[in-house]
């Protein structure tokens, strides 16, 4: 079962914030290697196909183009500050990802 599915199953329960602040670090390193990741490959593609691999037919630079412009939209640089201020520090990831307590 993942960190997600955990959260969402004890959402109601006494161990909701515990198991949303898993679900918050695991998504957030999910991201920064997802981003890392699909850059590299979209760039490799890229150069397999040297240029025929961007002319109008296959256009394989638009995988390259909507993953950067994907990747921009939610900068990894946040997500990598909040593991490295979880992982170092013991600092929970801000408020907004956590569920309300009464």
């Amino acid at each position: 079962m993942s960190a997600l599915d955990r959260a969402w199953a004890g959402a109601e329960g006494p161990q909701a914030a515990e198991l949303s602040i898993a679900a918050s670090i695991a998504a957030a390193g999910a991201k920064v290697v997802t981003d890392e990741t699909a850059a590299a490959l979209a760039s490799l593609l890229i150069d397999v196909s040297s240029g025929s691999g961007v002319s109008v037919s296959p256009a394989l630079d638009r995988h390259w183009r909507n993953i950067k412009v994907i990747s921009a939209h939610n900068p990894r640089l946040y997500k990598e500050r909040v593991l490295g201020d979880h992982y170092l520090n013991g600092t929970a990831p801000h408020r907004r990802a956590l569920p309300r307590t009464p």
